[in-house]
């Protein structure tokens, strides 16, 4: 069991890219796939972890870890070329961390954040126009939207997204039969079946 580490941050920052967006017809901006493998690379290394959302030619990046390396890795983040106008939003002290199993989990656009930004007045998202508490609910909706995509196929995840009840019904019985293969294996193995 680990200890808390009093000297934990999380910070928010936001920036404008500075490259021309390519298409992405497979899901991530060519440009915003390549920062997120460094990422993913980099950060297990100094034990930090984060989120990042792309929209609206905007990142949001939400970084975690021990406060002397997260303000190295600020330091490093603002001297790339691929963005600019990069400001902090939102920085606060931390004992528990948010992210530790994510070395930098990509946040796609969904219904959700678009939902979110229209109920809080917002147009398009564009992070230079949000208040604390808005940049506070985009990370508890950005949570939500991960832990959704984490347990898709357990049940109820579907009907959430607007699946059929075939769908449901496949997804559960799914979910269900692997426990019971399992355990018909298991007595296979027990009695000298298997």
């Amino acid at each position: 069991m680990s200890s808390a580490n009093p000297d934990l941050i999380r910070v928010v920052y936001i920036s404008r890219a500075n490259f021309t967006v390519a298409s992405a017809e497979t899901g991530v901006e060519p440009t915003v796939a390549r920062i997120l493998q460094a990422s993913r690379i980099n950060n297990p290394k100094l034990a930090i972890g984060g989120l990042l959302y792309y929209g609206d030619g905007c990142f949001f990046q939400c970084l975690e870890g021990e406060r002397s390396v997260v303000v190295e890795l600020l330091k490093k983040i603002k001297r790339d070329p691929r963005h600019k106008d990069m400001k902090v939003v939102y920085q606060v002290s931390t004992q528990v961390r948010q992210y530790s199993n994510w070395s930098m989990k990509y946040i796609p656009a969904s219904d959700r954040v678009q939902s979110l930004l229209a109920h809080n007045g917002h147009k398009r998202f564009d992070p230079y126009q949000f208040d604390k508490e808005m940049v506070k609910k985009l990370l508890q909706a950005f949570r939500l939207i991960n832990h959704e995509r984490d347990h898709a196929d357990e049940p109820g995840s579907l009907e959430a997204e607007g699946a059929s009840p075939a769908d449901q019904r496949k997804a559960l019985v799914k979910w269900l039969a692997a426990p019971v293969v399992l355990g018909l294996l298991a007595g296979l193995v027990w009695y000298g079946y298997a």
